[in-house]
């Protein structure tokens, strides 16, 4: 999955069949299931669910999202930019960018960045996913992906290749999920049966993996201010056949699929800064 290149653009042309926007391989159970979409960062994702077809009263649909957060609710965010540096020199490469520059890099861990004026153009924030030591994806706002991305580069071609690493842009190789409500953590501790969770200081950065239909998911716990969420990284071969999976769980737990307009509420309501909310640094 690590190239960037029209063969492997034109072997995801699912994502853009009659339109210049990018779909997901789950629109289609989005539309069963019953939604309203709309565009953000140029994909095409639901904006709120409905649950009779009937009545698609947005207010009345979105205060019954807003209510998941007593339970569980997903919502999908695979519209974040995603770039993968990979190579032997990835941890050295990152580290000589300023903002990285004094995270202690550790396998199967993440961390959240913040890029400052002054050293870039724009002020954002960054998810580090630290796979291996050789593989690091990083999820960041789809609008300053070429920015960011340009930058990294610019970076690596001045270091006159005394590292070894390369960087790809993944933006349609994964599909990025998350999951929000007093139950979330609990649906994936047994639905996976994670038996070593903890969100003590030492493990609350740990990524758990596990095999999925024969591909690799990632999943990141986080406790911000009162509310529990849950980040889900998955192949999108795979990703129609775990959202149809876990949708069950979801409804035998009270809850249910969240649409982008009260997941943005949620995350602002709850401290945790949106990628699509950032106040700009004067």
């Amino acid at each position: 999955s690590f190239k960037d290149n029209l063969e492997l653009i034109q072997n995801n042309s699912f994502f853009q069949i009659n339109t210049p926007f990018r779909t997901t391989r789950c629109n289609e159970f989005y539309d069963k299931i019953g939604s309203l979409k709309n565009h953000y960062n140029n994909w095409v994702l639901p904006k709120f669910f409905y649950k009779d077809k009937n009545n698609k009263d947005e207010l009345i649909s979105i205060n019954e999202e807003l209510s998941m957060t007593k339970t569980v609710g997903f919502s999908d965010e695979s519209d974040l930019g995603k770039i993968a540096i990979v190579g032997q020199d990835t941890f050295k490469f990152l580290k000589s960018i300023k903002s990285l520059s004094d995270i202690n890099f550790r396998e199967e861990c993440f961390f959240t960045v913040y890029l400052k004026k002054g050293e870039f153009l724009f002020f954002d924030k960054l998810l580090v996913i630290v796979i291996n030591k050789e593989y690091v994806l990083v999820l960041l706002n789809s609008r300053i992906e070429k920015q960011f991305f340009d930058y990294l580069l610019s970076n690596l071609n001045s270091l006159n290749f005394d590292i070894k690493c390369n960087i790809f842009k993944e933006c349609e190789n994964f599909q990025v999920y998350s999951l929000v409500g007093s139950l979330s953590h609990k649906l994936l501790i047994s639905k996976f049966q994670i038996t070593n969770f903890s969100l003590s200081k030492k493990l609350k950065n740990k990524i758990y993996k596990f095999d999925y239909c024969g591909e690799e998911i990632f999943i990141l716990f986080q406790k911000i201010g009162s509310e529990l969420f849950a980040n889900i990284i998955i192949n999108s071969s795979s990703a129609l056949k775990f959202v149809e999976d876990i949708y069950p769980n979801l409804k035998n737990l009270g809850g249910g699929l969240i649409g982008r307009k009260s997941f943005e509420k949620i995350k602002l309501e709850s401290g945790l800064i949106s990628w699509n909310n950032l106040k700009k640094e004067e």
